[in-house]
């Protein structure tokens, strides 16, 4: 189903990097342009920041990014620290 492929194109923006990610995100710029005028600009900018020949970096940035038990313990960090710091005396 034709009309359902950026769906599954856009999915791909949120699989771990293999040395094929900056292909499948060509892939997906491809198929936006000319259809998704917004959308190829914000993919743009994502491409312009996209360390396309480091894949090590590139997963860095992926786990840095998406390691949702790191954003869980910095925003309970973050809660317990405006938590105690309301309680203390100003």
């Amino acid at each position: 189903m034709e009309y359902r492929n950026h769906y599954r194109l856009l999915a791909e923006l949120f699989e771990y990097p293999d040395a094929d990610y900056p292909k499948k995100i060509s892939l997906l710029r491809q198929f936006l342009d000319g259809k998704y005028v917004n959308a190829v600009t914000e993919l743009d900018q994502f491409i312009e920041r996209l360390p396309a020949d480091d894949l090590l970096t590139m997963q860095e940035l992926f786990t840095r990014s998406f390691d949702v038990r790191r954003w869980i313990s910095a925003t309970c960090c973050l809660v317990m620290t405006t938590n105690v710091a309301s309680c203390l005396p100003t």
